[in-house]
């Protein structure tokens, strides 16, 4: 059916509806064959294209997912080598902490009981795992049971149940080391002004050192002499030689007196007798030159080796004295005060030598007995006291005398009230002033030095001191009063002295080491740049004398000036 609306026709059945429907677009085109054909045109397009973005799709594809597969592998690689990396790592830090653990103090002491071996092991579970939740009812670690542990071990080391402040310091940082999740307060802190020492440590130490004062378990041992009721028991018959006395102590005699077998003898004797017992018993020690058995007693029984070790470590032990002097200098004020007067230390010499003053400044008061007072009461001796038995310093030496005058004022007061009960009933007079000479010769010991003359007679010759030498300058008239009038009647001499630079340059680079120490400080200057403290530093002396004396290992700058004088020698003690 052909169907217009322009037709004029309005009546159509059902069918006519059907083709209505089906031919409405043919009113663009002239046939139903070009409507198909179009159709089918566009069907082909629409497959084409559809065809056309698979094939693009399945090229891109192709082009993007190969790389990016490629890529996904290598960094899969990379993947596996950064894991194997950080596993390797993970071993050497693991190999380096087993190390560190090692040559931990408190891992030392924890590994030797097995309690300790079961807390280091439950140490480490706690933090690698996290079953803490089941930990919680029942930790196996303990801080108070390593603690226990350490103060016993100190308390088997020393044979005593003393523990200084500076020990427990050392333990409870060793203590944090091996277990660095816990803060070293709570092993332990020490005494401030607000609060007395804390800490697990402090807390173990309180309650052993209890049960130790309650038990008393062993009394302390006398330190006096066991006493002899036979002296002459079962002597040898060399130490029997030894009792006779001669008329005179010579060489010959002195090797009889060091023999093995006697020495042997005399040191058990000497050891179970008191003085005067070793004095009655052998009588040529009193003689005049009696000290000389006493020298041979002494180089044999003392243990030389002793001075070697002391000199080999030195070195590393002047360290630890300032090391720990510095610890202690907030508590000890002569320790902060030689500290600070000395801060400018800086050559390996120069701390040694400090280090050696501070020594016996760290060790505890000694308790001695005093004649100082009615009472006769114990008294301690200060810091100054025990550092000026140790080692005499001397700044000046216009105080040398008075000095050394003071220090054996002290000494010999000690001395005598500790041997007079000994030598009271047991020395004759002739005895008692022998030893009484030999006390007055040790004031008398010094006496080289009591005059200025005396003084640089030996300057000169003992050290670099040189005299100034004279020089003719010219004549002077010498006048006296008659009357109202002067009246010539002779001439003197005028001379000048001089010090030749020479002389003292010669005397001064020949110290020992200072040529050394000259050229490590003139290294050190010319390496500063931080801040100039010297002319060598200055461009004046880099830019101009360096070049005029380039050729020279070593040239050192010198400055020159003189001192103030007058003539007559108007400050002497002569003058006037």
């Amino acid at each position: 059916m052909n169907f217009h609306p322009n037709s004029g026709n309005d009546s159509f059945t059902s069918n006519d509806l059907i083709d209505l429907t089906y031919s409405r677009p043919l009113r663009y085109y002239d046939n139903e064959q070009q409507f198909q054909q179009q159709q089918q045109t566009q069907y082909r397009q629409q497959q084409q294209t559809q065809y056309q973005q698979q094939q693009n799709i399945i090229d891109f594809q192709q082009q993007y997912q190969q790389p990016q597969q490629q890529q996904q592998s290598t960094d899969h690689q990379q993947q596996q080598q950064q894991q194997q990396e950080q596993h390797q790592n993970q071993q050497q830090q693991q190999q380096q902490q087993k190390q560190k653990r090692y040559s931990n103090y408190v891992y030392q002491i924890l590994k030797k009981t097995g309690e300790g071996e079961f807390l280091i092991e439950a140490y480490d579970f706690e933090i690698t795992n996290e079953e803490t939740v089941a930990l919680m009812k029942c930790p196996p670690f303990s801080i108070s049971k390593v603690s226990t542990i350490l103060v016993w071990n100190e308390k088997f080391i020393t044979r005593s149940c003393v523990i200084s402040p500076d020990r427990f310091e050392e333990l409870a940082e060793s203590a944090h080391q091996l277990f660095p999740t816990i803060p070293k307060d709570c092993f332990y802190s020490k005494r401030s002004s607000d609060c007395n020492p804390s800490g697990s440590l402090h807390s173990s130490y309180e309650s052993i050192k209890a049960k130790h004062n309650a038990l008393i378990v062993t009394p302390r041992p006398s330190k006096k002499r066991k006493a002899t009721s036979d002296v002459t028991k079962e002597f040898t018959e060399e130490f029997k030689n030894l009792q006779n006395e001669v008329n005179e102590i010579d060489s010959a005699y002195i090797n009889q007196w060091g023999t093995e077998t006697a020495a042997k003898k005399r040191l058990e004797f000497y050891q179970n007798n008191k003085i005067s017992t070793i004095i009655a018993t052998l009588p040529n020690i009193t003689q005049p030159k009696g000290y000389l058995l006493i020298q041979a007693d002494y180089s044999k029984f003392f243990d030389k080796s002793s001075e070697s070790k002391l000199y080999e470590k030195w070195p590393s032990l002047s360290e630890k004295i300032l090391k720990q002097a510095k610890k202690k200098a907030s508590r000890c004020a002569d320790c902060k005060s030689y500290l600070d007067d000395n801060k400018d230390c800086i050559t390996s010499e120069q701390k040694s030598n400090l280090a050696f003053f501070l020594l016996p400044l760290l060790f505890k008061k000694t308790l001695k007995t005093s004649v100082r007072s009615s009472a006769k009461t114990n008294w301690y001796p200060t810091k100054l006291e025990v550092l000026n038995s140790f080692i005499f310093h001397l700044k000046t030496v216009d105080t040398i005398i008075q000095k050394v005058h003071d220090l054996n004022s002290n000494i010999i007061g000690f001395i005598q009230s500790e041997i007079q009960t000994d030598i009271k009933n047991t020395i004759n007079d002739e005895q008692y002033y022998a030893i009484q000479t030999i006390l007055e010769d040790s004031k008398r010991s010094f006496n080289l030095f009591l005059s200025e003359h005396k003084r640089l007679g030996i300057y000169e010759t003992d050290s670099i001191y040189k005299p100034p030498l004279p020089f003719f300058i010219g004549k002077e008239p010498v006048f006296i009063q008659c009357g109202d009038e002067k009246v010539k009647v002779d001439e003197k001499d005028v001379n000048g002295v001089r010090i030749p630079l020479l002389d003292t340059f010669n005397a001064i680079i020949k110290i020992p080491g200072l040529l050394i120490e000259m050229k490590n400080y003139y290294n050190y200057l010319c390496q500063e740049n931080s801040r100039i403290s010297n002319f060598i530093q200055a461009d004046l002396w880099r830019k101009k004398y360096c070049k005029i004396y380039e050729n020279k290992e070593y040239v050192f700058p010198t400055v020159l000036y003189y001192d103030e004088f007058e003539t007559r020698d108007p400050l002497s003690s002569h003058s006037g």
